[in-house]
């Protein structure tokens, strides 16, 4: 059930970069800011628990300290990253659109290069969480199939991850 949920969160991650790329200077607060975050808040904070599980749930329980560490640090580090790389796109889009433009009001002129860049930022942002759900399908599907060879396949009701979570769970 968690690998399931982790997948559907991601794909929920998904929908709302696509639809915040889809902002423009005529989008409303609603339709155009609104919506598209209470997507991603939903996908964002139903995605931590059970990636937390996963990762936590195949380590012994002596290094479960230093590997929710380690969980913690890469999210730091690769949501900082991502902050890089995405302002350096929504810098040069914006810089490319920044041209004078006949009968526009410099305030127009402004609305249209900042949506610009929004949107070419948003639009190269989804390859993130596109990543995010293909390693996560892989990396379940890896565990199912591992589990399956050692005869120990769990029934259609079960996945393995919720057979670790709750091995963790026991544990601790």
């Amino acid at each position: 059930m968690r690998a399931r949920l982790l997948l559907i969160t991601t794909a929920l991650l998904v929908v709302g970069i696509i639809w915040l790329g889809q902002l423009s200077a005529s989008s409303t607060y609603l339709t155009g800011i609104l919506g598209p975050s209470l997507v991603l808040g939903l996908g964002m904070g139903s995605a931590n628990l059970p990636l937390s599980v996963i990762v936590l749930s195949g380590v012994q329980r002596d290094d479960s300290g230093i590997a929710s560490g380690a969980l913690q640090t890469m999210q730091q580090v690769g949501a900082s990253l991502g902050v890089a790389i995405l302002v350096t796109i929504f810098g040069m889009a914006s810089r490319a659109a920044a041209h004078p433009v006949l009968h526009a009001s410099p305030a127009a002129q402004g609305r249209a290069i900042l949506v610009t860049g929004v949107q070419t930022a948003f639009r190269w942002d989804v390859i993130f969480p596109l990543a995010a759900l293909a390693v996560a399908v892989l990396v379940i599907q890896g565990v199912r199939a591992a589990r399956s060879r050692q005869g120990d396949a769990p029934s259609e009701e079960e996945e393995p991850v919720e057979l670790e979570a709750e091995r963790l769970v026991d544990v601790a």
